[in-house]
């Protein structure tokens, strides 16, 4: 038993995000050498990610790549209108999936030429709220990514010519072994949060990876059955939990909804 590993991923991050709420979590990963994952939108035209202007934004992410962290794509625009069926249907709507092959393609390609053009080069797929179907890994892999941020497991594995980084949970949690993504928010994340994060790298520092030691670490193999059964279960779960929270918000007829009838 090789115990756990924790990879940090930081998503959202784009030049009009909130600089001052980035800036304690940016030291404390570089107070304990962590080398991030970070998830660069490369057109930023969602209003909820327009939280102020960050002028130094791109030189900085060049900064993290130079001391080893990894650049994820985070979509194009993270703009999430799309209704179609995720491989990781956390959420009704999302950037990518279910939008027409090509325009995946296009998408994802002019978000790689941007990025290179601040001289950064993507390596791992980071889909905006987990949307993402079988067109956009077979684009992924076209451009050379290779790599998908997200998916069921306690391991990296391979499918469909790419190597898959399961992404699991979004704070401190103390595990026996497997790998397991951490997700972060920096523009909604809390005073809290950050001093919770930093007891945890207190004492579980010996844990953290990065990508490059992922790569080293483990063997990139093919699910077995039972994984694959566990990931599927995993995905109905999710899937479920949304549909009944859709339930639960219809209006009845009196325009009151479930919510507050079973308040009333």
């Amino acid at each position: 038993m090789r115990g756990p590993r924790y990879l940090f991923r930081f998503d959202d991050l784009c030049p009009q995000m909130d600089e001052a709420r980035w800036r304690p979590w940016a030291e404390l990963m570089e107070r304990f050498g962590v080398k991030p994952l970070l998830g660069v939108v490369p057109r930023n035209e969602d209003p909820r990610l327009m939280r102020g202007e960050m002028p130094g934004f791109w030189e900085e992410m060049r900064e993290w790549q130079a001391r080893g962290a990894a650049i994820g794509l985070h979509g194009y625009r993270h703009v999430c209108r799309a209704q179609g069926r995720s491989l990781v249907p956390k959420h009704r709507w999302s950037e990518f999936a279910g939008v027409d092959g090509a325009t995946q393609r296009m998408w994802i390609g002019e978000g790689m030429r941007l990025l290179r053009g601040e001289g950064l080069e993507a390596t791992v797929w980071v889909a905006p709220r987990h949307g993402l179907d079988w067109e956009t890994v077979a684009a992924v892999r076209d451009v050379g990514m290779g790599v998908v941020s997200d998916g069921f497991g306690e391991r990296p594995y391979v499918e469909r010519g790419v190597v898959w980084l399961p992404q699991q949970i979004a704070g401190p949690v103390v595990k026996a072994d497997g790998l397991w993504t951490i997700c972060l928010h920096t523009n909604t994340a809390t005073d809290g949060e950050l001093r919770e994060m930093e007891g945890f790298l207190e004492q579980n520092q010996g844990w953290i990876t990065s990508l490059e030691e992922v790569g080293r670490e483990w063997g990139m193999t093919e699910r077995s059955w039972l994984e694959r059964a566990r990931g599927w279960g995993a995905g109905l779960r999710m899937e479920m939990r949304w549909r009944v929270k859709d339930v639960l918000s219809q209006p009845r007829r009196d325009g009151r909804g479930f919510a507050a009838r079973r308040d009333a």
